[in-house]
């Protein structure tokens, strides 16, 4: 007996001792459990991903350069050096006032570190840049995880903002746990040496030659040293000044007598700020910001408490009226995703676990349920592996993960308690139901992982932006086949054994279960059975049916009715307007028309309650971006604390702010992460300029038109007045040239770097030029003196002819072609903005190009993303069901039977739509995510009941057409058990309502509603296409009588 007992338990298999083995089981359970709550302490977190994009960014200053100059000095240069490098994509350059900027996209696959440097050493063989640029500022573009902006706000001047800015920056940074904070919005420090006209004249001296004798009288120059009997000795001069006060005893002039020129003699010196209007105001009041990312391992939470706790101290040492305060916290948003996460996976455990009891026995439930835990805290130990993280999506995966997750414990379960039912000890039940269950549960997770890696490789922002969802479920989905293997059968041996002597409650429960079970028994025997047998007496009508539901669903599709919005909506508490007036528009205009939007926005909130009821504070931002640009933002109080959402607010707003004059646009935003920025993008692109912005115009004229279409730009706006400089012929003849007379003049109105140095952590410039009232006015231009090469003078007006005319504000260019980019959003419920990309492809660009030949287009922004994304998707797809398609076709040795196991997919996808339409959501590329994930998941119901049938059939002898109908009624329990409990333990997060999930809420509709109708399928289509299969092959026998194989 002892041998036959050991011949079965070698014959048993690893799967067999472990079973066996509780103490193997237990020591694995307590390895996962352990070793994922020691990661899941240690791991990175932050509120959302922080990723590199394969974007590398390029910067150049060129001060007071027009768009022009700095194209042809700068821009033009560098993508001539660079564009046959094999690691770029595309190039998007902008030339503005004093500044160039390049996007270049690389190759998708490239190692951004290397295209990096490429990019770098092909910039610095550059040797001809204009004297007067600074050197190029190149990086990779990395999206970093904010955790709290701070605002100090309150009565002081320019310079006491600035130094308790600094003071708060320097204080954070001393913490340990705080590594990254940017100052926001503040103006660099500069000192300032201003000379009058007239005192320059009479000195015979210009600005650049005063800045001269500043640069060479204020530096400190290492001068060697000397080596002596005691020791070397560093010598060096000191002659370092960091304030202004400093500079005016420097020497300008040593008259023969022996008296010198002081510059403070001649010279108003002051410290100051760069010479750029802007004006910060935090609920009308002067403000800087401050912002502090996490980086690395620092915790957001951990990090939040820290500024909290600092916050709090400060403000208690602040005078009167002085405030420091939070205006966005991200760490709450992650503390409330925490939350969620911790509510949704209690309730969907719960729920799971009332419905595995149901169904098994409630040990068995119980184990099932500890094992789904098991997985999803384990699970964590896997993530640091591939690169995930603890943010707002990996937590959001796990959510989903809990609804998937179950249906491996639950195939290996129900196996288990059909063995226990039919009389098998409860040892041996448990291993000869997970030996039983090995290959369908290692297929089934194959599939899954299959299934959600093409979600690991979608390019672009939002694929970066969401990459931890797939490998989170991927990590999940591992550690789920090492818990229902080698885990779970030994807990459900002892736990059936446990069961069979229950007493009190656990009798009760136990004897319910009992009679649920016998009831579902007695329906599948008595009115799922007769009713399966005539679907496959009329399995030709089935299939017509199933099919029918499929043609349906495509033409409901195709009418239109369903809507597409790739883009997930990620919103905050924050909404905002950004405003443009006209290029060289006065600044106090700019100020003006920004403080009526931002009162339109107060009226707003009192529509909705009150200022102090709805609102944390408003900010107002002018001129960061040049002296016609501003941007007005007001924060929200929490969405717990408040009965509208964002999208309400911001309609609202729009109504208050109402037609604006003497603007050029106008661009309101809600959104968050990889959905933010304008929703509709058309690049157009035309070797003339002046017919590229005719057709650029006529464009945004014709979706002005449109209903739903709003802050429409049009990408043309009138530049700042520009003037020309000819020399004239007595000019010349004195010895002028332009370079000569560019350069006086730029020192006199822009100034003359006399030197730059490092003061705390501010590059500090020294500036000569003329006061401010001597460079304000045309007149001012007009009557400016200039110094010939002999020392002779001659009036501007004299040597040079001044032609007047406008500067372009900007130039847009891609790919070394120029090109203007027309911008619009849309009101989601007004219009859908894919119906107005259509219209615009298919009715209007056709029509533009054949007006104006040569023209070019492209749709770009977030519409470019959602090409790309969806392109890699489609192929990822193909390449998932091709991959699936092969395992099935080896594991059955049958191409048909795997294609017939692969008809739930397109079942899935149709209930998945329809889930999207019963609850309101329109389809984005997340629901598109889930369906490419439901792949795997349904067709394991379909591979679970194939296996059935196939051992029926050819194990047990049976017909085909008998081993359909026992097999489907025997697998009828799990695969309806696996679809229930999927889709319950998603209800949690389909219904939520929170603004921390609704994003991503569409994923779990795909999945829950796919599982969950796709069994209808699976039930009924899969035999009847077995069937089927069987009818066809008879037809094409080749000998009467002679049975074909499938």
């Amino acid at each position: 007996m002892d041998e036959k007992r050991n011949e079965n338990r070698d014959r048993d298999g690893m799967i067999g001792w472990m079973a066996r083995n509780s103490v193997a089981a237990n020591i694995i359970m307590l390895t996962l459990i352990v070793g994922g709550i020691v990661v899941a302490f240690n791991i990175k977190q932050e509120i959302f991903p922080s990723f590199l994009l394969d974007i590398v960014d390029v910067s150049v200053s060129y001060p007071g350069a027009s768009p022009e100059e700095v194209e042809d000095g700068i821009i033009i240069p560098i993508e001539e050096e660079i564009r046959n490098l094999e690691v770029i994509e595309r190039m998007v350059s902008v030339a503005s006032e004093g500044s160039a900027t390049l996007e270049i996209e690389l190759v998708e696959g490239e190692d951004p570190n290397r295209a990096l440097q490429d990019i770098k050493n092909g910039i610095d063989r550059i040797s001809f840049f204009p004297e007067d640029a600074e050197r190029p500022v190149i990086g990779l573009n990395q999206k970093l995880s904010r955790v709290i902006d701070l605002v100090i706000y309150g009565p002081l001047d320019e310079n006491e903002h600035f130094d308790l800015t600094e003071k708060i920056r320097n204080d954070l940074i001393q913490f340990p746990n705080i590594t990254q904070v940017d100052v926001r919005f503040v103006r660099n420090p500069e000192i300032h040496i201003e000379i009058p006209q007239l005192t320059l004249r009479a000195l015979g001296l210009t600005l650049d030659e005063v800045g001269g004798i500043v640069r060479q009288s204020a530096r400190d120059v290492p001068a060697g040293g000397i080596k002596t009997e005691g020791g070397e000795i560093l010598l060096r001069t000191s002659e370092r000044r960091d304030f202004a006060s400093e500079y005016g005893d420097i020497v300008v002039v040593s008259n023969q007598d022996g008296s010198k020129l002081r510059l403070r003699d001649i010279a108003v010196i002051r410290d100051g700020f760069v010479d750029q209007n802007v004006k910060n105001t935090w609920n009308g009041g002067r403000a800087s910001f401050i912002r502090i990312n996490s980086i690395g391992d620092q915790k957001p939470l951990d990090l939040a408490d820290t500024i909290y706790n600092y916050i709090d101290d400060l403000n208690t040492t602040l005078p009167e009226g002085i405030h420091v305060g939070i205006f966005n916290d991200s760490s709450q948003e992650y503390r409330d995703r925490i939350d969620l996460l911790i509510k949704n996976g209690a309730v969907g455990l719960l729920l799971v676990l009332l419905m595995l009891g149901l169904f098994l026995r409630p040990r068995l439930a119980f184990w099932v349920a500890v094992g789904i835990a098991t997985t999803m805290v384990g699970s964590i130990l896997l993530l640091p592996a591939l690169g995930a993280s603890i943010n707002m999506i990996s937590l959001f995966a796990f959510i989903v993960s809990l609804g998937i997750v179950v249906d491996d414990a639950v195939i290996v379960g129900e196996n288990v308690f059909y063995k226990l039912r039919s009389g098998v000890p409860p040892m041996e039940a448990a291993v000869q139901g997970a030996k039983e269950m090995t290959v369908p549960v290692i297929l089934a997770v194959t599939t899954n992982i299959i299934a959600f890696l093409p979600l690991l490789f979608v390019p672009g922002e939002t694929g970066r932006f969401m990459e931890n969802l797939p490998a989170v479920i991927i990590a999940v989905f591992v550690v789920s086949l090492i818990e229902a293997l080698f885990i779970l059968p030994a807990h459900l041996a002892h736990a059936a054994k446990d069961d069979e002597g229950g007493k009190g409650v656990l009798a009760w429960i136990t004897g319910k279960q009992k009679a649920i079970a016998l009831w579902l028994d007695d329906f599948i025997d008595n009115r799922f059975g007769p009713f399966l047998e005539g679907a496959m007496n009329r399995r030709y009508l089935t299939l017509a049916a199933g099919l029918s539901f499929l043609v349906l669903t495509w033409a409901y599709y195709e009418s239109g009715r369903v809507k597409f919005n790739f883009t997930p909506v990620i919103t905050g508490k924050r909404v905002d307007a950004e405003i443009l007036l006209p290029y060289g528009s006065p600044f106090q205009e700019t100020i003006r028309i920004a403080n009526h939007i931002e009162q339109a926005g107060v009226r707003a909130a009192e529509r909705f309650g009150g200022e102090d009821e709805v609102l944390e504070g408003r900010m107002n931002i002018v001129g960061r971006l040049g002296e016609n640009w501003a941007d007005v933002n007001f924060v929200l109080v929490s969405q717990n604390e408040r009965d509208f959402t964002e999208e309400e607010f911001l309609r609202v707003w729009r109504e208050e702010v109402g037609e604006v004059a003497g603007i050029e646009s106008l661009y309101f935003e809600y959104n968050e992460g990889p959905g933010s920025g304008s929703g509709l993008v058309v690049e157009l692109s035309h070797p003339d300029t002046k017919t590229l912005e005719l057709a650029a115009e006529e464009l945004a004229g014709i979706m002005s038109t449109y209903a739903g279409v709003t802050d429409i730009d049009d990408g043309i706006a009138e530049g700042k007045p520009q003037i020309d400089f000819h020399i004239t012929p007595q000019g010349r003849s004195l010895g002028l040239t332009p370079e000569y007379v560019g350069r006086q003049v730029r020192n006199a109105f822009y100034g003359s770097e006399a030197m730059r140095f490092q003061r705390g952590r501010y590059e500090t410039k020294v500036m000569v030029r003329l006061p401010e009232d001597e460079r304000r006015s045309l007149a001012n231009l007009e009557d400016l003196v200039i110094q010939t090469p002999a020392g002779g003078e001659i009036p501007l007006r004299q040597a040079a002819e001044l032609v007047y005319g406008r500067s372009f504000i900007e130039i847009n260019r891609v790919d070394g072609n120029r090109v203007i980019n027309v911008e619009a959003n849309t009101i989601p419920e007004v219009v859908n903005i894919n119906d107005v990309r259509l219209e615009l492809l298919n009715n209007v660009m056709p029509r533009l190009m054949s007006q104006y030949p040569g023209l070019s287009f492209s749709f770009e922004g977030r519409t470019r993303e959602q090409r790309r994304a969806m392109s890699e998707l489609t192929y990822g797809f193909v390449i998932s069901v091709l991959a699936i398609f092969a395992i099935f076709a080896i594991v059955f040795k049958s191409y048909g039977q795997s294609l017939i196991v692969m008809t739930s997919i397109p079942f899935a996808a149709a209930a998945a739509m329809f889930g999207h339409v019963l609850l309101g959501y329109e389809l984005s590329v997340v629901s598109v995510f889930g369906m490419i994930a439901l792949c795997g998941l349904v067709v394991n119901g379909g591979l679970v009941l194939n296996h059935a049938i196939n051992q029926y059939h050819e194990e047990d002898g049976n017909s085909l057409e008998d081993a359909v109908i026992l097999g489907t009624k025997r697998r009828f329990r799990p695969i309806m058990l696996t679809s229930l409990t999927t889709f319950i333990g998603l209800v949690p997060i389909i219904f939520e309502t929170s603004t921390q999930a609704k994003f991503l809420v569409p994923m779990a509709i795909s999945l829950g509603f796919g599982v969950l109708f796709s069994a209808i399928a699976i039930v009924f289509v899969i035999p009847a296409l077995r069937l089927v299969s069987l009818d066809l092959a008879g037809v094409f026998a080749r000998k009467p009588g002679k049975r074909t194989a499938e």
